[in-house]
């Protein structure tokens, strides 16, 4: 009952807390992808399909690299920082490279995001083990902001909060998709980081002005001080 009370009132945990049981694991699942690159369209609808699932604890975001930007089409959704996030992310792999598509499961493990057989096998492994931190959050949208406000606790150092938008198409002109009409879902339009700390935080994320309120979701995910993923939370966000 608390849990279905929470989800009403637009607030989502995914946690182990001092003297409660082991919650299920989360699997938070970044993909790393660029309208620019031929091998990502099948990686976006895999991705897209793994989300549409809708797995307990499985949360898919859609991270767009600018690197591909330099063969001639610019990604609209592409952003430097996703690129400096991905750099982050492919250091604490140990060993593993940079490319598209990369899809990283809770910063442990990667897999060509197009190989929806690996992935899953990521995710499930990942779903083995419970979660070390508490995430409550609420979200709202305002003056085409989202504000959020969340709390942590447990093993998390630090909270990613994302704008993900569903529904999403390009007709890419040029560059190595010349000529056709991409789709995409869970794609990260806003984000930001914040550290951990005791009590309740807030953030207010600008919206990018195309964005369409009805198609967007909150989510976020909690890292612990080694940059793996401990704990994740989805609030359904409100026109």
């Amino acid at each position: 009952m608390r849990r279905a009370a929470a989800w009403l009132a637009l607030v989502a945990t995914a946690s182990l807390g001092a003297g409660e049981s082991s919650l299920p694991g989360i699997a938070v699942v970044e993909l790393f992808t660029s309208e620019g690159c031929s091998s990502c369209p099948p990686a976006d609808l895999a991705m897209a399909a793994l989300a549409a699932e809708r797995m307990p604890g499985v949360m898919v975001v859609a991270y767009h690299v600018d690197y591909w930007d330099q063969l001639g089409w610019a990604d609209p959704y592409a952003r430097p920082v996703y690129t400096t996030l991905q750099r982050t992310r492919v250091a604490s792999l140990r060993g593993r490279s940079l490319y598209t598509p990369q899809a990283v499961v809770n910063g442990r493990w990667d897999a060509v995001g197009s190989d929806a057989h690996a992935v899953r096998g990521l995710v499930e492994r990942a779903l083995q083990a419970p979660a070390t931190a508490r995430l409550q959050a609420t979200a709202r949208w305002a003056d085409g902001r989202c504000h959020v406000t969340w709390q942590a606790t447990g093993s998390a150092t630090s909270v990613t909060i994302a704008v993900v938008e569903d529904g999403l198409a390009s007709a890419v002109q040029r560059g190595e998709n010349a000529g056709r009409r991409l789709t995409h879902a869970r794609v990260v339009r806003v984000s930001t980081e914040q550290t951990v700390k005791p009590g309740e935080h807030h953030a207010e994320l600008v919206l990018p002005a195309d964005a369409k309120p009805a198609a967007l979701s909150c989510v976020l995910y909690a890292l612990a001080a080694d940059g793996t993923v401990c704990g994740a939370a989805t609030a359904v966000t409100t026109p």
